[in-house]
């Protein structure tokens, strides 16, 4: 089986991006016999080479692919541009401030393979803030009828978690929605839901980071209603 695992990022907290490099390095792929990094740099202004060249050097084995945008596109532009350069048969999707657990993706690849009807796999998340304690586990609905529905209120699939069948993406030609910068990761699991089965498994699969500097936690809850109400409108 041959992975791919994109990585969006801009100006991420330097420890924040060490620690998801790191996560990586420790997560089992013996079940791959190809893994790929793609790395999209959405026109950070910061520094990054470091953790990335510490990143590679831990982990020879891995295909590094560093994208440098010119300019700050916006998330959904930076993870269509890793997507479309991907080419493993599964694509992990993978926040730059997160961090996988070992099995994630080695238990989300073999649920794929099993099951080549499902279009996508997440799973729960452990939730921690920057002090690195935990604060609680989030979980999900498992099956594909439960996921939908539970869609209808909120996103039902962790995006930190998503393991895509990249085959059936690539027939759905279902990409992220350009500039939409919040609610984009609930928009595209519903517009996945067209063109394959839903699936979470019922375990934790990533440790998700709660900080100050993300971009949820400074965006008012009306403003983030705008986008939600915009998802209503169009799929209600």
């Amino acid at each position: 089986m041959r992975l791919s695992i994109v990585i969006p990022f801009m100006n991420p907290d330097s420890g924040h991006f060490a620690a998801m490099l790191a996560g990586l390095s420790e997560a089992d792929f013996s079940v791959f016999s190809f893994v790929e990094v793609v790395l999209v740099n959405d026109g950070s202004t910061g520094r990054h080479q470091q953790e990335i060249a510490d990143f590679s050097r831990a982990s020879p084995t891995f295909h590094i692919k560093l994208i440098e945008l010119p300019m700050n596109r916006g998330v959904s532009y930076a993870r269509n541009i890793g997507m479309a350069e991907s080419q493993g048969d599964w694509i992990a999707l993978h926040d730059a401030d997160d961090v996988s657990l070992p099995a994630r993706f080695a238990m989300s690849a073999r649920f794929l393979q099993q099951h080549p009807e499902v279009i996508a796999v997440a799973g729960d998340m452990q939730v921690f803030n920057d002090q690195d304690n935990a604060q609680l586990m989030r979980l999900f609905p498992l099956r594909h009828d439960d996921i939908c529905v539970d869609n209808l209120f909120y996103c039902a699939m962790a995006q930190p978690a998503l393991m895509i069948n990249r085959a059936l993406w690539l027939q759905s030609q279902v990409q992220y929605t350009d500039k939409m910068d919040m609610a984009q990761d609930w928009d595209f699991v519903i517009r996945i839901s067209h063109h394959g089965k839903l699936a979470n498994l019922a375990m934790p699969l990533v440790r998700y980071r709660q900080h100050h500097k993300q971009r949820s936690h400074a965006i008012s809850g009306e403003f983030a209603n705008c986008h939600v109400r915009g998802i209503w409108a169009i799929w209600g």
